[in-house]
């Protein structure tokens, strides 16, 4: 009762404590869930080489072998979030000036995208300072010079950042209900906005209720369409080069996001009539 109490007197009024020591724990949860697991990964998909991303949006970009947020093979494989595929291809087409990703972790969309559109200038912001070491590191794997690693996002900072044409990431595990309103951050009435979607269970919102809210909020300034998860199939993937040696049952773990609840996207393009 009493480390509860100390936690929630954290949350309430050291909120940069409370994401450091939030994001300690969880790092020691995946190193304890997944590292024996991603080297006997790691061994099987890449014998002799370095990881590199096999497919989808990032193909070809040279890949970390750390433990990161959730399961790193995913990304190796290039299925990681295949739902947002499809948005993807529009991203590299749109000739964004500025990318806004906030909650980036170890870079996979950050550096991905500052890596395929090297005219953009990317700005990413995590609250896990092991993810932005990460991602510093990864940008360097892949000689990637327009990205700037922040800590904390605010309605402000957007305002500050929108420049041009404009897309914003967010993935900030319920708290973009707070930070993505019109009536903070005038920028994102015009900014194009792909946000994962969470539960909150502080203002009571499922991933349901929390996406009806957001196309209410954006619904006069933007066409809104929601991406749901689909489930993924192994043989999709057999056929790449480095898995035509594995079993069924391997790729299928190994394409497993680990995902604990109904996923679920907003991709919010700015100009509705």
């Amino acid at each position: 009762m009493l480390k509860q109490a100390l936690r929630h007197w954290i949350g309430g009024h050291a909120p940069r404590t409370d994401a450091f020591l939030h994001a300690r724990a969880l790092r020691r949860h995946f190193r304890d869930t997944f590292r024996e697991r991603q080297s006997a990964a790691r061994a099987k998909i890449y014998p002799g080489g370095k990881p590199v991303v096999l497919s989808g949006p990032f193909a070809g970009m040279d890949y970390l072998d750390e433990i990161v947020w959730g399961p790193i093979e995913p990304k190796w494989l290039g299925c990681y979030e295949a739902e947002l595929h499809a948005i993807m291809a529009q991203v590299a087409a749109k000739n964004y000036d500025t990318i806004i990703d906030i909650g980036s972790a170890e870079g996979y969309y950050s550096v991905g995208l500052a890596r395929s559109l090297p005219s953009a200038t990317v700005f990413s912001f995590d609250v896990d300072p092991w993810g932005r070491a990460q991602q510093r590191r990864l940008a360097r794997m892949n000689a990637v010079a327009n990205l700037h690693i922040g800590r904390f996002c605010r309605p402000v900072d957007l305002d500050r950042l929108a420049s041009g044409r404009v897309l914003v990431i967010c993935d900030i595990e319920g708290h973009e209900y707070g930070l993505l309103d019109p009536a903070h951050a005038a920028s994102l009435r015009s900014c194009d906005i792909l946000v994962e979607l969470h539960p909150n269970e502080a203002l009571g919102l499922s991933v349901a209720d929390g996406g009806a809210a957001l196309q209410a909020r954006f619904a006069p300034t933007h066409r809104i369409e929601f991406l749901e998860s689909v489930p993924r199939r192994a043989e999709d993937y057999r056929k790449l080069p480095n898995l035509v040696a594995l079993k069924r049952d391997e790729i299928a773990d190994y394409i497993d996001e680990r995902r604990d609840f109904h996923q679920g996207w907003l991709w919010m393009e700015a100009g509705r009539a």
